[in-house]
């Protein structure tokens, strides 16, 4: 858990049917219902957790997680607002994806993951693909694999 706000409680971040809902933490252990706040990376918009990983991190470095989907064309990136919402996804990536043409990986066979490995406070990818591991360093609204 993460908190979605900037200095907030920590909130619970989930991916339901229609899209992105938090629960807002109280910072007494008890979390507010929770809300849809995005309408993106749920099963109405196609993706499912059978091909498409959902991550949270901090892409932009201003201490607030982002939502990071690895989906068909590739990496997508909502942008957090700093007050429980984020902005529409992005692509900004067309590797480490599902299709054939965004490099064919798979949930059960492909890991993938958010790692600062810069040292600039922004989350970069490293996948775990095919013949060896793949990194994609976080240029701020988009990442760069070569």
């Amino acid at each position: 858990m993460l908190a979605t706000t900037d200095g907030g409680a920590a909130d619970i971040v989930g991916f339901g049917p229609q899209g992105v809902t938090v629960a807002r933490g109280l910072g007494d252990g008890a979390f507010e219902p929770p809300k849809l706040v995005l309408n993106d990376f749920g099963h109405a918009q196609g993706w499912t957790s059978k091909k498409h990983l959902r991550f949270l991190g901090d892409v932009t470095g201003d201490g607030t997680p982002d939502i990071v989907g690895f989906g068909d064309e590739g990496v997508w990136v909502s942008h957090n607002r700093g007050d429980g919402h984020f902005d529409q996804a992005q692509l900004v990536c067309r590797g480490f994806g599902y299709n054939d043409d965004a490099g064919a990986w798979r949930v059960d066979h492909h890991p993938r993951f958010l790692a600062d490995i810069t040292g600039d406070k922004r989350v970069d990818i490293v996948g775990l693909g095919g013949p060896g591991v793949y990194v994609a360093r976080n240029l701020f609204r988009r990442f760069r694999t070569r």
